[in-house]
This record gives C-alpha cells, sequence and structure tokens, in this order.
C-alpha cells in the first residue's frame, strides 16, 4: 500500500506545477513589446494621414479632388494659369467610367492644348461596425501599400476664355468606389494664345 500512496502524492505534487506553467519574463515582454508595435503602427498611421492634410492645406490648388456624385468644382493652378474643374456627368465604359468634365477657364486668355494628369484609387479605410482596432489597422496598413492607378490625358481642344468647355477621358480599370477617390493631380498647358494691340 505505502509505494501506491507515494506515487499518488507525486502525482498531486507535480500535476499541478506541470499544468499551471507561468509565462517566463522573455514571454512577457515578447507579449508586452507586440502590444506596444500596434500601438505605434496605428499612430504612425494616423501621423501619416495628418500630414496628408497639412499637405494638401500647403499646395491647396496643385491638385483637384472630385467626386463624381457631388456637385461643385475645383480650382488648379498650372503655371500659365488656373482653371476650375468640375465632373458634369459619368457613365460605365467597359471595366471602367467615361467621365464628362467641363474646364472653366475664367481668364482672357485661349488655351490651345493641354494634359491632366488623373489618379483614382479606393478610400481610405474606416472602421466598420463590429470591426475590432487590429483588423481596422490591417486594411489601413493594405490600403497605404496600394498604389493609385494614375493616368496621363493629352487633349488638342482649344480652352476658351471666360467659358466652361467640355472635355471627356475615360478612367480605367476603376471601380465605383474608386472613381469617388478621383484626383487631378496636375495639369499643364501647352500653348498660351493672348490678343495682340
Amino acid at each position: 500500500m505505502r509505494p501506491v500512496l507515494t506515487v499518488a502524492l507525486l502525482v498531486v505534487f507535480i500535476s499541478p506545477t506541470a499544468c499551471s506553467k507561468k509565462p517566463s519574463k522573455d514571454e512577457a515582454s515578447v507579449s508586452s513589446n507586440a502590444g506596444k508595435i500596434v500601438h505605434l503602427e496605428t499612430e504612425i498611421r494616423s501621423l501619416r494621414r495628418d500630414l496628408l492634410k497639412v499637405q494638401a492645406r500647403e499646395s491647396r490648388y496643385d491638385s483637384v479632388s472630385l467626386d463624381p456624385t457631388e456637385k461643385g468644382y475645383g480650382r488648379i493652378d498650372t503655371s500659365s494659369g488656373f482653371f476650375l474643374i468640375a465632373v458634369h456627368s459619368v457613365e460605365p465604359y467597359l471595366d471602367g467610367y467615361k467621365l464628362h468634365l467641363r474646364i472653366g477657364n475664367p481668364t482672357a486668355a485661349r488655351y490651345n492644348g493641354f494634359k491632366l494628369t488623373v489618379s483614382w484609387q479606393k478610400p481610405y479605410p474606416e472602421q466598420r461596425q463590429g470591426e475590432s482596432d487590429d483588423e481596422l489597422s490591417k486594411r489601413q496598413e493594405q490600403w497605404l501599400q496600394e498604389q493609385p492607378h494614375q493616368k496621363e490625358f493629352s487633349f488638342t481642344e482649344t480652352l476658351q476664355p471666360s467659358s466652361w468647355n467640355s472635355v471627356s477621358l475615360i478612367v480605367s480599370p476603376a471601380t465605383a468606389e474608386e472613381i469617388k477617390e478621383l484626383t487631378i493631380t496636375s495639369m499643364e498647358t501647352d500653348q498660351v494664345v493672348l490678343a495682340v494691340r
């Protein structure tokens, strides 16, 4: 009987220590550091977004952001003048969209030919209902790594003075969600024509 009792007591004393193993200092440190890293990554994303807003304010008219679902226009500056740009209408076209733009030339000059550089991408991810901070962070990180679509369009049309001028362009491939983040990142004019007195 005594050997059986001794084995039973050993099992009772050994089992709790085997089952309730406490994390080592190294494991606790790794866990703590992982939490700090996630927090820092979130802070970096927030700072990047704030920086983009500050840059947009400083270079206020270097580009125009247009949402085709909303009415209105934006101003863009070029080396030879400034213009107003509005989306008149949008229609699906193959795997993208055909945009009908109106370009306002408020000056008395006539511009023969111009170029537009256009970019489009999915909107910056916002937190969904029931979504954890980690899931949002992963989607935001993925968004930051994706390159927006970008294309340069050349036009031979003349931008008449003191007028709205109509032009069309095709953004492709593009989804309805992506063209809500449509931006004309630059405009260049080829030739300025002024009256000679």
